[in-house]
């Protein structure tokens, strides 16, 4: 069987281990990147099924990462979850992330997740950026964190879909 690659940029040790470690049991071949110069090097020659991305990194910001990622047609079926602990860092990544997450995120929750945006991916290409399709029979956590920004957003994904 042939295994689906995925990227983690995770700056944290331990918190890169557990979502590689998530993704591995989803079936995926996981890599570790700790520092966002270095994942661009990678991503410029590796085309991921999924890439878990942290905001704050060190020398290139998770921002950046995602903006070259969705500018490359080379990655435009690349799932993006992002991860981080600054929710307010990601308002305005709607349009771009397939989904966003507050940490701290669970191991069941981001192996959950990857799996099913990789299966939904493959019935259905084209499918709207920042979806808000529950995990587990819960919304995702960027929209249990509450705040006019998400409220915004879920009616922007919904307007979106119509």
């Amino acid at each position: 069987m042939n295994r689906r690659l995925a990227l983690v940029v995770e700056d944290e040790y331990d918190v890169s281990i557990i979502f590689a470690k998530a993704l591995k049991a989803a079936g995926f071949e996981a890599q570790i990147i700790r520092s966002g110069d270095l994942a661009l090097t990678w991503l410029s020659s590796m085309t991921p099924d999924v890439v878990v991305l942290d905001l704050n990194l060190p020398n290139v910001p998770g921002t950046e990462i995602l903006h070259r990622i969705r500018a490359d047609a080379r990655l435009a079926s690349t799932k993006v979850i992002v991860a981080t602990a600054y929710p307010r860092l990601a308002e305005g990544l709607h349009n771009e992330a397939d989904w966003i997450l507050s940490k701290p995120v669970s191991f069941g929750q981001l192996r959950d997740l990857a799996a099913r945006l990789v299966s939904r991916a493959s019935r259905r290409s084209g499918s709207p950026r920042g979806s808000t399709v529950p995990v587990n029979g819960s919304w995702p956590a960027s929209s249990q964190t509450g705040g006019k920004a998400n409220e915004q957003s879920v009616r922007a994904d919904r307007r979106r879909r119509q």
